[in-house]
């Protein structure tokens, strides 16, 4: 027998086994997303060997540890499970849904019970980025990584003799929604300019910039809003 009528037989034989559709049926019901897996694997008459099988019920499962972090305020984890573990694996549009369906997720849980605008200055020590790294713009490049909280103390230090560029390279560094990283990346845009001495001072079009957070979906998250609204009260006009 061929390798391909072995994969094909198995496959069949897996999806007959009467324990495949309830594991199916329990991650659908954590994850929506995993059904139009399930959906496909029918409908388009092509068979997936035990393998795809299996890498799609380990998306499933690891997706499901991303809610119940979520739910428990555990950020750090969920996000490191997304951007390592769920990115490499999934399909870009099922991926994508999921990444909605998870700030969704965030921006549900009440402001009062959400203890991640304290655990973001928490997160960030009292160590400091390279003295080498004086580039503001490179600084907002780490944003996305976990250097964001040291980059941002960066920044912050750096607008006393560079106002002008760090300003620039904060409203610069700002994401579109369809971005997967624009909820990190913007958050902490806008965490940055509020935390800026006194008060940070920019043009018109830099100012509208920021205020424009407020219409992305993230603004609809707690701590997203927090930070954005601080920002936007923080600024002080040129001249």
């Amino acid at each position: 027998m061929s390798p391909e009528a072995v994969d094909r037989t198995q496959s069949r034989s897996w999806t007959q086994s009467p324990v495949a559709p309830a594991l199916i049926a329990l991650f659908g019901v954590i994850v929506g997303a995993i059904v139009g897996a399930s959906v496909d694997w029918w409908k388009s008459g092509v068979e997936k060997t035990t393998a795809d099988l299996d890498r799609e019920i380990e998306v499933a499962r690891i997706k499901s540890e991303i809610i119940r972090a979520v739910n428990g305020f555990d950020r750090q984890t969920a996000e490191m499970l997304l951007e390592y573990s769920v990115k490499p694996i999934d399909q870009p549009g099922r991926y994508g849904s999921f990444y909605n369906a998870y700030e969704d997720l965030l921006a549900k849980r009440g402001a009062s019970e959400d203890s991640r605008a304290s655990a973001l200055d928490a997160s960030i020590g009292e160590s400091s980025v390279p003295p080498a790294m004086e580039k503001p713009a490179d600084l907002v490049a780490l944003f996305p990584g976990p250097d964001r909280g040291l980059a941002s103390n960066r920044l912050v230090m750096l607008y006393d003799s560079q106002p002008d560029r760090v300003v620039e390279a904060l409203v610069n560094g700002i994401l579109p929604p369809s971005d997967p990283r624009s909820y990190r990346v913007n958050l902490y845009v806008a965490y940055t300019l509020a935390r800026i001495n006194s008060a940070w001072s920019g043009s018109r079009q830099q100012f509208d910039s920021v205020h424009s957070l407020t219409r992305f979906g993230s603004y609809s998250d707690p701590t997203f809003k927090l930070r954005v609204d601080q920002a936007i009260e923080h600024f002080k006009p040129k001249g």
